[in-house]
């Protein structure tokens, strides 16, 4: 005999009427259908839904069990990115401003995630980290400019996280214009502009880009 009724349990609770979720010989049970079931809200954790087929005549069939573990909790969001002392090029290695285009960043998240590293909202790379992991921006460098970092991260059940602080990221791979250096006309003794002086201590006055360190 064919089916007559789909039977389900939830937890310990008592075997009830499934055909509301039965299509045929399928059936599935989502969430809300979990929750009818069992009278009551579904709690994260060990969750045992047991299924049995009956016949016109009453006939029951073995009982089959799924277990599987509810987890609705969202990770923690990573920590703000991080960019790699050694690949914080120029005068500061904690100034975010580098001609590394291709840089290494350090995202910290929950263990056993999926962390993503986004760069001006754009997925570059992710990985399974088991803690602090370093992602290794590339091949394709990154455009000069300021760039928005961001990081999330994703349980092996599927809950993300909201994203983690920015980080500001300035590429600079242009090299500065070269200086233009000359004898400040205080120092510059007659005649003047010959590029000689007299004095034993003089004074340069030269143009270059703003913010940049000038070493003679």
């Amino acid at each position: 005999a064919g089916v007559a009724e789909l039977r389900a349990a939830v937890g310990a609770g008592p075997f009830v009427n499934a055909d509301a979720w039965r299509t045929g010989d399928a059936f599935v049970f989502d969430r809300e259908a979990l929750e009818s079931i069992l009278g009551g809200p579904l709690a994260d954790g060990a969750v045992s839904v047991r299924v049995m087929a009956v016949d016109g005549l009453g006939n029951e069939s073995e009982m089959v069990t799924v277990d599987f573990t509810l987890d609705t909790l969202v990770p923690a969001a990573p920590g703000q990115p991080d960019l790699a002392s050694a690949s914080d090029t120029g005068a500061s290695d904690s100034d975010n401003i580098t001609r590394d285009a291709t840089p290494d960043i350090l995202v910290d998240a929950e263990p056993g995630g999926r962390i993503r590293l986004l760069v001006d909202g754009a997925l570059t790379a992710e990985v399974i980290g088991h803690g602090p992991v370093r992602f290794a921006i590339g091949p394709v460098p990154l455009a000069d400019g300021e760039r928005v970092l961001t990081a999330t991260v994703e349980d092996v059940a599927g809950n993300r996280s909201a994203a983690s602080p920015e980080l500001l990221l300035i590429i600079d791979t242009v090299d500065p214009a070269v200086p233009t250096l000359e004898l400040a006309p205080g120092s510059d003794t007659a005649p003047q502009g010959d590029g000689r002086t007299t004095e034993p201590v003089v004074t340069l006055v030269g143009i270059t880009d703003p913010g940049v360190r000038v070493l003679l």
